[in-house]
This record gives C-alpha cells, sequence and structure tokens, in this order.
C-alpha cells in the first residue's frame, strides 16, 4: 500500500498551487480582475478550502 502523505504536505501543495494560479491570474486578467472564485476555480480547489488558508486575494498577492 503506497504511503498516505501527511496533512502538512498536502497544505503546501494547496499553497502552492494557489500561489502559482494567482500569479498566473494577475499577470493575464490584471490585478483587479483576480476573484477569490477565479483562483479556486483555476486551482482545482473548492472556495471553502481556499478560505480556509487566506482570507482574501489580498492575502494571496502578498504571499
Amino acid at each position: 500500500m503506497p504511503a498516505r502523505r501527511g496533512h502538512d504536505a498536502q497544505a503546501v501543495d494547496v499553497v502552492d498551487a494557489v500561489l502559482e494560479t494567482a500569479v498566473a491570474l494577475a499577470a493575464e486578467h490584471g490585478l483587479a480582475r483576480v476573484t477569490m472564485s477565479h483562483i479556486a476555480k483555476e486551482a482545482g480547489i473548492g472556495r471553502a478550502t481556499l478560505y480556509t488558508y487566506f482570507p482574501d486575494v489580498q492575502s494571496i498577492l502578498i504571499a
């Protein structure tokens, strides 16, 4: 049976995906047009999951 990854590793993967997605969306659409819904959709996660890690778009872009 394959080893299961820990919660911390999964969290790092989610945060990395969110940050990469936000940068790409900001480059493509401009900062003002990036939304939490758009980031979640493009990163392949739910909005509730996204809000678990970041309270708003500004905090993602700062990170």
